[in-house]
């Protein structure tokens, strides 16, 4: 009901951040993802292993099909606000729970980062940040 519309609502402002990172995603181009990724991530993490580690993720989890935004949230941490969008995920092999944090909104949205929660990950990739 009314929970599900203020979600929809605070989830408006980045959706056009998270549909460009789950096509990114599903066509597997993880460079492009880091290509357009905040400071905070690209400064912690070298591109090749955050291409490994979202190349691992994709092969267990497969394409997105479908989500269900769960919530939102505003960090503010040192530096400026991220805000985490969570999602529970369809993908093509099984269930995934998707939390992604971004700086700015809209079209200027960057991935700060990607975090995937599912049993059918291997053991050290379980909630595993898009860092790497």
């Amino acid at each position: 009901g009314v929970f599900t519309l203020l979600l929809r609502v605070g989830e408006g402002p980045l959706r056009p951040a998270v549909d460009n990172y789950f096509t990114k995603f599903n066509s597997a181009d993880f460079a492009g993802i880091y290509a357009n990724a905040a400071k905070p991530l690209t400064e912690e993490t070298g591109e090749d292993t955050f291409i490994a580690a979202q190349q691992l993720i994709h092969d267990k989890l497969g394409n997105m099909q479908s989500k269900t935004i769960r919530g939102i949230s505003v960090v503010s941490e040192r530096g400026p606000a991220s805000t985490v969008i969570t999602y529970d995920g369809q993908f093509a092999n099984g269930p995934a729970t998707v939390a992604l944090k971004f700086q700015g909104s809209g079209d200027e949205g960057k991935l700060v980062s990607a975090d995937f929660r599912s049993d059918l990950l291997p053991r050290p990739e379980r909630g595993r940040r898009g860092r790497g």
